[in-house]
């Protein structure tokens, strides 16, 4: 191992990195169009029973790969933050 390796590495990581954050931005624009068709059904940005749904579904897969539970739970309910956020300013525009 030398600092090679090491800048080898973080490359990969900046690379994943910059793939996580367009993700998200892809998913926050689906997170909009959620919105509008709530809207127009006339459904509340947070569907509990949806919500308790995808956060289990999230963390059963993110153990399977060897994330920790509250890990996976942190970041799928900071996601679903900005997810509901998003669903409300759609609802405003």
């Amino acid at each position: 191992m030398n600092n090679s390796s090491l800048n080898l590495l973080r490359s990969r990581i900046n690379t994943l990195d910059t793939q996580i954050i367009q993700l998200l931005a892809t998913r926050m624009i689906i997170s909009k169009e959620i919105g509008k068709v709530k809207s127009v059904l006339n459904l509340p940005p947070l569907q509990i029973g949806r919500w308790q749904e995808v956060l289990q579904d999230r963390i059963k897969k993110g153990q399977k790969l060897g994330l920790r539970e509250t890990f996976v739970q942190h970041i799928w309910e900071t996601i679903h933050q900005e997810s509901l956020h998003q669903q409300r300013k759609e609802k405003t525009c």
